[in-house]
């Protein structure tokens, strides 16, 4: 997420403060003050880029925010983006484009080799110089389920340390680039597929059947008051490991090597076919989606959603990924001590009403 997002939805600066002061204090092994405007090592907010980096950030940074923005897939947009992202990664640019964000004192190491990115429940530090990136919490138990999750096998990048009480954990550096961001020529529609079928796999692995009105209660209690209740669901569901992000932005590709899912931070056990659905119908860009739904009812939907072909089990699945979709959202906003609807609830709804009022 931007930065300019996240100051309209929480106290940010006070969070980063907090998260990085945390987070900062165990990776230099002492304590570490960051503050807004005192001394010590000075950081940038890179605003194309909305990364984090000091005042002369080494090639290996530049290159990777260069390479994490100016590829898009919006044709028209594509010149204009290439060209920018190109220039504003220079030494240069990275001048011009930047503002003072914050101090760190005593400064990190080799600080001109590391960016921190931040995200939705995480800051993220990419340490270029040791090829390792460590995660820290937004708020505390913000990385309890990924870290539960992956302390299993599973389809993921190995831990290799963490913080007991979960403010941080570290794992390598992964090479390649995400999906949103491959190039134009890559072939995305086999690549996606090829990292939706390790999902599958790992979510078949320990599937389980529930009773569909089951399912569906729990589902509700999360969503809360007001949520329409799919009608005429019985029988069973099969639930089972979901990564619960399952966008182009949080698979990683390079060439010869298979596809990498990345950011866990919504792992849990849901409808199996939830992933898929979330990716191909895109659930986490919510403009347009009851549109996206309606022809998915329609038997429209991409392939790679693997929806059936008989409408009332594809109206079913359908009311129960949205649901899914609707209860994490909610509860992230809860974790996150958010007040409120998020901006894409009202198209979730919108979206649910299709499904469960056609």
């Amino acid at each position: 997420m931007r930065v300019a997002e996240l100051r309209a939805r929480e106290d940010y600066d006070a969070t980063l403060v907090r998260a990085l002061k945390a987070g900062l204090a165990a990776y230099v092994g002492q304590p570490v003050n960051v503050s807004l405007g005192g001394p010590g090592q000075e950081w940038y907010l890179h605003r194309l880029f909305s990364a984090y980096v000091t005042a002369s950030p080494g090639p290996e940074a530049r290159r990777f925010l260069r390479d994490g923005f100016r590829v898009t897939h919006n044709l028209p947009r594509a010149p204009a983006q290439w060209a920018a992202g190109t220039l504003a990664a220079t030494s240069l640019g990275s001048r011009i484009a930047a503002t003072h964000a914050f101090s760190v004192d005593p400064g990190l190491p080799h600080a001109e080799a590391l960016v921190i990115l931040p995200g939705n429940r995480r800051f993220r530090l990419f340490d270029f110089a040791h090829q390792r990136s460590r995660v820290l919490a937004k708020v505390p138990g913000a990385l309890s389920a990924e870290l539960r999750c992956r302390a299993g096998v599973g389809p993921w990048l190995p831990v290799l340390s963490a913080d007991p009480a979960g403010e941080w954990f570290e794992e390598p550096l992964c090479p390649g680039v995400p999906l949103s961001r491959a190039p134009l020529w890559a072939p995305r529609a086999a690549l996606a597929e090829e990292a939706l079928a390790i999902l599958d796999r790992y979510t078949a692995a320990s599937a389980t059947e529930r009773p569909t009105p089951e399912v569906i209660d729990d589902l509700l209690s999360r969503c809360g008051p007001g949520t329409p209740r799919p009608r005429g669901l019985a029988g069973r569901t099969l639930v089972g490991p979901s990564h619960g992000d399952a966008q182009a932005g949080n698979v990683l590709v390079a060439s010869g090597s298979p596809p990498v899912w990345i950011d866990w931070e919504f792992a849990a056990l849901r409808v199996v076919g939830f992933d898929r659905a979330l990716h191909a119908l895109r659930f986490r860009f919510p403009d347009g989606l009851a549109q996206r739904i309606r022809a998915a009812m329609a038997g429209q939907a991409p392939s790679q959603a693997a929806l059936s072909k008989d409408r009332t089990a594809r109206r079913s699945a359908l009311a129960l990924f949205l649901l899914e979709e609707l209860a994490t959202v909610r509860d992230a906003r809860r974790s996150l001590g958010l007040q409120g609807p998020a901006p894409s609830e009202a198209e979730l709804l919108s979206a649910l009403h299709v499904v469960v009022d056609p």
